[in-house]
């Protein structure tokens, strides 16, 4: 079964512990912050979804997003829509927008 992590603060940090298959369910009643780790290796991964609000997924240091170095941010509007954020390099991250 696949973990699922149930968070209603507005702003959400995964730790490295949590990038083995998690899914975070966000419930957070106002706009969320969702920022990438630093130091995820290849394979790391997870998902998100919003139950309730916009999540702007950021970047900070060295982490690249999609290809963007940090600073970076990209916009998860779509409510109950999963989002699966991988680990393709050392701190690159790929987020599935389709």
């Amino acid at each position: 079964k696949m973990p699922i992590i149930e968070d209603n603060s507005a702003t959400v940090a995964p730790t490295s512990s949590q990038l083995s298959g998690q899914m975070f369910s966000l419930v957070s009643g106002s706009a969320i912050t969702l920022t990438l780790p630093n130091s995820a290796s290849v394979g790391d991964h997870f998902s998100f979804m919003s139950h309730t609000s916009n999540v702007t997924v950021v970047t900070t240091g060295i982490v690249s997003l999609n290809g963007v170095a940090a600073p970076t941010t990209l916009a998860a509007n779509t409510n109950y829509k999963i989002y699966k954020v991988v680990c393709v390099a050392t701190d690159k991250y790929i987020i599935d927008v389709n």
